[in-house]
């Protein structure tokens, strides 16, 4: 159970098995049907399958008949065969449209998907074979059925322009199933293949340099409102999670998390006593320690002010020393040295 259970859950394993049963299958059906000198095959699957359909008619003369819905000259279709062929025609688009869901499911797992949308997948080359085999012998039939479909206005929202893709695919395999099943075969085949090709050379992703780049403006520019919490939150929410695909928000969730519990542990009475360094940056540097000095002492114990630090082309650096207080964490002091520290500090480090 456990064997059938991995290999369920293997997309790609479970497709290719699929394609290779379905294959067998067909080859089996395909040496079963009667066929004619030529070895093509006759009977009421024959226009499915590449066999006489409307060119051979009308090679004989009987093409204005067949197109206006008079069958003489054809081989006779009674109720039975046309409910057969119509029933072959869904089945075989059913048929070749589940693994298609199945990758359109694997491919889109990180931005996630509808699954009104996977489901329609399924449904609408069902619509489409039938309506094929109904109307392709008859042009009056063809052309109220463009009446009808022009009358008619379907709306739906899709967030990516790859599922019109998609649907646009079902629809074609849905059309050759109602005129050439073997067609409708190769391009679904060959459209799964494609697609995860594409999915797992991740092909047109932004150069990683660029989107490390654009991830680091997000990430500076929810920094400058980092004095003020809950606009800090906001903000990180729109630059930044809602950037992240599904996977990487369970993933940070995860982190956070256990950062949360580190910074508790950290907080046991048994912790010993750290000598530190607090760093600060500021526009000015005299403004900035009037600003914090008064309220340095709640976190550092026997403090002292040891120079202040600038680079060229840097603003100053106010540097402090002293002994970390009792049960007073790192993250603790950053946040709130800055936070308290507002409008004066810039950017706080603890080393």
């Amino acid at each position: 159970m456990k064997s059938l259970n991995r290999f369920w859950d293997n997309i790609l394993l479970r497709v290719a098995t699929y394609y290779v049963i379905l294959t067998g299958i067909g080859a089996i059906v395909w040496s079963q049907f009667p066929k004619d000198a030529d070895g093509r095959p006759i009977g009421p699957f024959q226009e499915l399958i590449g066999g006489r359909g409307i060119v051979d008619v009308a090679s004989k003369g009987a093409a204005r008949n067949a197109l206006f819905g008079d069958q003489s000259g054809q081989i006779s279709n009674t109720p039975g065969d046309v409910a057969l062929t119509v029933a072959a025609a869904v089945v075989v688009a059913v048929l070749l449209t589940i693994p298609i869901a199945w990758v359109y499911t694997l491919t889109r797992r990180k931005k996630g998907y509808q699954q009104s949308i996977v489901q329609s997948f399924v449904i609408l080359p069902v619509v489409v074979a039938a309506i094929v085999v109904l109307v392709k012998h008859s042009l009056a039939l063809a052309f109220s059925l463009g009446a009808i479909v022009a009358a008619v206005k379907f709306r739906t929202n899709l967030e990516d322009s790859k599922d019109a893709v998609y649907i646009f695919l079902v629809m074609a395999i849905g059309l050759a199933c109602g005129v050439d099943i073997p067609v409708a075969g190769v391009v679904s085949l060959l459209f799964n293949i494609i697609i995860l090709v594409l999915w797992y050379a991740d092909f047109g992703r932004t150069p990683a340099p660029l989107e490390g780049i654009q991830a680091q403006r997000r990430l500076d520019r929810a920094m400058a409102i980092a004095n003020r919490t809950g606009a800090f939150v906001a903000r990180v929410d729109e630059e930044i999670l809602k950037t992240l695909a599904p996977e990487q928000l369970d993933a940070l969730a995860e982190r956070a998390v256990k950062r949360r519990k580190r910074m508790a542990e950290e907080t046991e009475d048994n912790r010993p006593a750290i000598d530190v360094m607090l760093r600060v940056q500021a526009m000015d540097a005299a403004a900035a320690r009037e600003k914090i000095e008064p309220f340095l002492g709640d976190y550092l114990v026997a403090w002292r002010f040891s120079g202040i630090h600038q680079e060229t082309g840097e603003l100053p650096w106010i540097e402090f020393t002293g002994r970390l207080a009792e049960k007073m964490i790192k993250q603790q002091v950053l946040y709130d040295v800055r936070t308290r520290g507002a409008p004066h500090v810039l950017k706080v480090e603890l080393k």
